[in-house]
């Protein structure tokens, strides 16, 4: 690329950055978690972080220092109100620090400011963070971050980005059995390293629980509280996925509890779908576990591809199957999909995803204004149906035309 190509990029990623942020300045979100955001953001500039959780507050730990630094930066409850929508800020700044995290791991093949570009272009991209005003960007980062820094064999890295991650959104569970398995296959691993890493693991999590639990009111049973019940708020089937061709009404008003199929219920099935069908997608992670322990290979690890289309399988699956689902709750895809996409070149499952991510958020939240019922993209079958053809075509690059292992 040549230097006047470089200054272009750059001078448009500059004039799209300052776009973004008249919008952030000028436009709202999503009108109930912004109006709950600000209801947060006012408790804990009136009672500290510690109170978090003796009002209604259902977001993890992570966010509540956000939104409590954000409290105390607006300085009154009139300034919390009137720049709530600012927060956006702080999830923009973690999709493009992902953006740089993914820049590095591919090998800088393509540049960072033309991988910002196209993703600042892209409205599949930005869609979640700028418009809904959503926090997905942050857990998602983490856990490519924990990722990246298990297949770099840096345990103690991985794990504080993993505890941030689980501490921001309890989603980020669906990536234990990836790390799991990365650690295992790290070369020289040992116990040092092992209690190393697990204790200053444990450390980062005991300083984001204290203020919680040196709150007089029960702040870390409350917590818990949250927690547990996050497992259980929304027993519905979720909607634009496997549901949708299963019960032929409205699936978000469907109760997950009833029983469908050999005497399990909706969710049972959803779970046992997702787990079946992520151990095919771990596959290749396995196999290269089974050759170090077993075989007694030396330096044995998936090649990066194969690790992003597992990863980004992962997160369609959970979201595909799994009832209680909504419409955000495949983000991690699209940061994985984008180092893979722009590493290997294969474009159309990129362009895929961004439509299928785009559409089935606009559908929910109707942000853009646009009458989606003469468009037919917008029809739960229509998304559902894209989403799985993704699933399957990923399936077919992570077993057909990719290798699945490679030497360190």
């Amino acid at each position: 690329m040549s230097k006047l190509q470089k200054r272009i990029i750059a001078l448009l990623v500059i004039v799209l950055g300052a776009l973004e942020f008249l919008y952030i300045a000028t436009h709202g979100a999503h009108a109930h978690d912004y109006k709950t955001f600000k209801t947060w953001a006012v408790h804990l500039y009136q009672h500290g972080l510690g109170n978090a959780y003796t009002i209604w507050n259902d977001y993890m730990p992570v966010y509540q220092y956000v939104l409590f630094a954000f409290a105390k930066l607006a300085g009154s409850e009139g300034a919390i109100v009137k720049h709530i929508f600012y927060l956006k800020i702080v999830t923009l700044v973690f999709d493009y620090a992902t953006l740089y995290y993914i820049y590095k791991w591919m090998d800088k093949r393509v540049d960072y400011l033309v991988l910002l570009l196209i993703s600042m272009l892209n409205i599949g991209f930005g869609y979640n963070t700028l418009i809904w005003g959503q926090i997905d960007g942050i857990f998602s980062g983490l856990a490519l971050m924990a990722i990246y820094y298990a297949w770099k064999h840096n345990l103690t890295l991985s794990l504080l980005c993993y505890v941030l991650a689980l501490n921001t959104k309890l989603q980020a569970l669906m990536y234990l059995p990836v790390l799991g398995l990365l650690y295992i296959m790290m070369p020289n691993l040992n116990v040092r390293r092992v209690v190393k890493g697990i204790a200053v693991a444990l450390l980062l999590q005991a300083l984001i629980l204290m203020p919680f639990a040196l709150q007089p009111e029960g702040g870390l049973s409350l917590l818990w509280k949250q927690v547990v019940d996050s497992f259980s708020r929304y027993p519905t089937l979720g909607e634009n996925n496997f549901w949708s061709f299963v019960v032929p009404v409205d699936t978000i008003h469907v109760s997950d509890a009833g029983v469908w199929l050999a005497g399990l219920t909706y969710k049972q099935v959803g779970l046992l779908l997702f787990m079946g069908s992520s151990l095919v997608a771990l596959m290749p992670l396995l196999k290269a576990a089974y050759k170090k322990w077993i075989l007694k290979h030396e330096n044995v690890q998936p090649a990066k591809d194969v690790l992003w289309v597992v990863c980004s399988l992962i997160a369609l699956l959970f979201y595909f199957f799994n009832t209680e689902m909504h419409e955000r709750y495949s983000h991690p895809a699209l940061f994985f999909l984008t180092a893979y996409t722009f590493y290997t070149k294969d474009y159309i499952v990129y362009v895929a995803y961004s439509l299928v991510y785009f559409l089935v958020q606009e559908e929910s939240m109707r942000g853009l204004h646009i009458n989606h019922d003469n468009i037919f993209l917008f029809h739960p079958l229509f998304i559902a149906g894209l989403f799985g053809a993704i699933i399957l075509y990923l399936y077919y690059r992570l077993y057909k035309p990719l290798n699945p292992l490679k030497g360190t």
